[in-house]
């Protein structure tokens, strides 16, 4: 049985959740929480990395963006996850641009302090280590499927991807924003 202690952890975050209670208690001083509207930019491409964001709800999504304009989206971040991984790969800035896609609620924490206790090991390495391998497989699958899939099919991954992320039937969000988001800008 858990401890009391234990019932106050932000389990709608499962990197969160799975710490151990002692590298939680670390981190806890310096977790803020935040919302997140839809629409808000997190990162612009090049931009600095200053906070790491721990969803609890909602959906980030990552945007490649062209010279001209355009962009399509990468990769899709929900509970599962963190936004700014960038950082503790001893890059700081992102190569992509992070917009909130559903809004939601997340625990913000300064790169700082993200980089320093990812350097500490333990089990929060671990976890982030795992969750980079989780996000570049997503990034690779939404390159062959922008290549390969015809746009029906992008939207359903999409769809479902959404789905999956928000644990929502309702997806608050416009034709014109859904088609951005599979790489099928108006013509």
């Amino acid at each position: 049985m858990s401890s009391s202690k234990e019932f106050h952890r932000p389990f709608e975050n499962q990197i969160l959740a799975t710490l151990p209670y002692n590298e939680y208690q670390r981190l806890l001083p310096y977790l803020e929480s935040v919302r997140l509207l839809q629409g808000k930019i997190l990162y612009s491409a090049g931009e600095t990395i200053r906070h790491a964001y721990f969803l609890k709800g909602g959906m980030a999504s990552l945007l490649s963006v062209t010279e001209d304009g355009y962009s399509v989206e990468v990769a899709m971040i929900g509970n599962e996850g963190v936004v700014g991984l960038p950082a503790i790969l001893r890059v700081n800035t992102t190569p992509y641009q992070v917009v909130v896609q559903i809004p939601g609620n997340a625990m913000r924490l300064r790169s700082e302090v993200f980089t320093s206790e990812f350097n500490r090991g333990g089990r929060f390495q671990d976890l982030l280590l795992r969750y980079l391998h989780t996000l570049l497989t997503q990034i690779s699958q939404s390159a062959a499927c922008n290549r390969f899939h015809s746009v029906q099919a992008r939207l359903c991954r999409w769809l479902l991807i959404s789905r999956d992320r928000t644990q929502t039937e309702t997806l608050p969000l416009t034709q014109e924003f859904l088609s951005q988001m599979i790489g099928c800008p108006e013509r």
